[in-house]
């Protein structure tokens, strides 16, 4: 009997991803970030991953959501310097969702976290001191995805900050698990 239950959820498991495959996308990326306004002596280049997901909402656009982790080469002064994106957004396809250019504008969040070194001079010395934030952020990115279930996306990030806003320019290299 518990042979045939198992035979039977995994018939339904699979007949579910043979129905949601051409509806849902799953990718595994690199990132590539090049700092910009904000960023003046913490970092000025970065890597990192990320995970993203689409769901199609018809032929020609698909929602999306995406985390990672970008790590930021620091400047002198700072030990570490990373970027966590939190982002949703609509892919809106030039052709069809299978292959081709697409106009992709986001919302979400950064978290940023800062270690500025510390400091040890002959009467005084200062820890290593980490800061960290999470701001709301937006952005514009344009892609492409090949045949070969690769999708490449240029993306202009803007983080809102008190004091104005940073922003980042990153180039994502995914590969479609499914």
């Amino acid at each position: 009997m518990s042979r045939v239950i198992s035979v039977l959820i995994l018939s339904i498991l699979l007949s579910l991803t043979i129905n949601v495959k051409g509806q849902f996308h799953l990718s595994l990326g690199l990132e590539g970030a090049l700092t910009q306004r904000g960023f003046e002596n913490v970092a000025s280049a970065g890597v990192g991953v990320t995970l993203g997901a689409e769901i199609g909402i018809s032929n020609k656009s698909g929602f999306t959501v995406q985390t990672g982790y970008i790590h930021l080469i620091p400047e002198e002064g700072y030990s570490s310097t990373h970027l966590i994106p939190y982002i949703a957004g609509l892919k809106m396809y030039f052709n069809t969702k299978e292959n081709g250019a697409y106009f992709h504008p986001h919302v979400g969040a950064h978290t940023i976290s800062l270690t500025r070194k510390g400091i040890v001079t002959y009467s005084y010395s200062t820890p290593e001191q980490t800061a960290s934030t999470t701001d709301i952020s937006y952005g514009l990115g344009i892609g492409f995805i090949t045949r070969e279930k690769l999708d490449i996306e240029v993306r202009y990030n803007l983080i809102a900050r008190n004091s104005g806003t940073i922003n980042y320019l990153a180039l994502r290299v995914a590969y479609f698990l499914f």
